[in-house]
């Protein structure tokens, strides 16, 4: 097969020099474009959707974090029935702590 396409046989309007590599360049943009010309659109769209998704995933993640800030700071204390009393206002449990040898010389020193 003889060659199709030879330098200098395009003129462009910009001034670009028309090599033979150019113009195959050209004519496999413009097949393609021909071949799928909805591209251009389908590729904003999907910008649109992911950009869009990363908004809304930030904005979930900052609602997470502020709304259950107050449920995740909350202090739960076990306390045997009939030592209630035991946990101290300020949420120290003095009686069950693992240091319980070292609170009961602390109250006896206190006394």
């Amino acid at each position: 097969m003889a060659q199709q396409l030879y330098n200098e046989s395009v003129d462009y309007e910009d001034g670009t020099i028309p090599y033979q590599s150019q113009i195959a360049k050209d004519v496999i943009q413009y097949l393609s474009w021909t071949s799928n010309p909805w591209m251009d659109e389908s590729i904003m769209y999907g910008m649109k959707a992911i950009t869009s998704a990363a908004v809304l995933a930030l904005l979930a993640y900052i609602m997470m974090k502020t709304r259950r800030n107050g449920i995740r700071s909350r202090q739960l204390h076990f306390a045997v029935p009939g030592h209630e009393k035991s946990i101290a206002k300020n949420g120290n449990v003095s009686n069950f702590s693992k240091y319980q040898d070292v609170d009961s010389a602390l109250s006896k020193m206190k006394r």
